[in-house]
């Protein structure tokens, strides 16, 4: 394969670009007058913008499946077979509740406290690295 050294965007391909690395700057003084400058930070209110944008969708994603599992995989039937079940046996209904009550709050606890370390994380590398700016107090 030959390469050419012709023009791509008005550069030749063996000139050096100058990065943040290539500069040979170690004294590091200077080190924020050398990253790309067309870069736009987000302001809080395009980044609500964006998760309420992505929530949305979700939320109408769920409601999609909600509704194919309900109506045209049998859901309505199961939920009326389970219903039936229950109101013919109350008491092992009550048991089968209690038991996965007790599975399922441990799991919900840890994954909780999970999520909220998570949140609490990026919130705070959100405003560690300037995102929320002094406004958003």
């Amino acid at each position: 394969m030959v390469q050419s050294n012709k023009p791509n965007n008005g550069r030749a391909k063996d000139t050096e670009t100058r990065t943040h690395a290539s500069t040979g700057n170690n004294n590091g003084n200077n080190s924020e007058n050398n990253f790309d400058k067309s870069f736009k930070s987000l302001n809080a209110e395009q980044v609500l913008d964006g998760l309420f944008h992505v929530l949305h969708k979700l939320w109408l994603q769920g409601r999609r499946v909600v509704d194919l599992v309900m109506s045209e995989l049998g859901g309505n039937e199961l939920l009326d077979a389970v219903t039936t079940w229950c109101v013919q046996h109350p008491d092992i209904a009550i048991c089968v509740l209690a038991a996965s009550l007790v599975f399922l709050l441990p799991l919900l606890i840890i994954f909780g406290f999970g999520i909220a370390t998570m949140v609490i994380t990026f919130t705070g590398i959100l405003v560690l690295e300037g995102i929320c700016n002094y406004n958003c107090a």
